[in-house]
């Protein structure tokens, strides 16, 4: 399946290789004082490394963050899953577009209000977002490769701290 969605670069970001960030060119140490600066590179190369692992699948980051918010939470509306994901609702019917089309979620009408649809993940969407979920955790564990588990969950923490809305799991756990 063919899914543009997170898959295009954006303007801005410098190329897919995550070792750019390891090894590319500095942020001057008028940025590097400010820990949103350095929040966003790591943010970067996050993503970076999410999109490398996911090649292999048919998944892009927000086509697994949606399949994962369906998991957890379905049936779902499109509306809800905007909400959470914080992406805008023509986006978000792209990216539900592309998972129905590859049999991954079914959508239904919603029982309560026939206006909105309810997202259900099928047996084929549950697969795929398993071996994904192994990827992603691939992609962590390479972000966070420099840091003991201890620093892990305090950083994890102290980031919950910062995004309270975000929630509280640490994938660890998950594991």
């Amino acid at each position: 399946m063919e899914n543009p969605i997170g898959r295009t670069q954006r303007r801005g970001t410098v190329g897919t290789d995550a070792d750019l960030y390891e090894t590319g060119p500095k942020l001057p140490d008028g940025l590097t004082r400010w820990t949103t600066y350095v929040m966003s590179r790591a943010t970067q190369r996050g993503w970076t490394l999410l999109n490398r692992r996911l090649e292999s699948s048919e998944l892009s980051p927000r086509l697994h963050a949606l399949l994962v918010v369906v998991r957890d939470r379905g049936p779902v509306s499109q509306q809800a899953i905007s909400e959470v994901l914080r992406v805008d609702r023509t986006t978000i019917v792209a990216i539900a577009d592309a998972a129905e089309d590859a049999g991954y979620i079914s959508r239904d009408r919603d029982r309560v209000d026939r206006r909105r649809y309810a997202l259900k993940l099928t047996e084929d969407g549950r697969r795929e977002l398993e071996r994904a979920d192994r990827l992603v955790a691939e992609a962590h564990d390479e972000l966070m490769a420099d840091l003991t588990e201890a620093e892990r969950v305090t950083l994890h923490g102290l980031l919950i701290r910062l995004v309270p809305a975000a929630g509280e799991a640490y994938p660890e756990a998950d594991r």
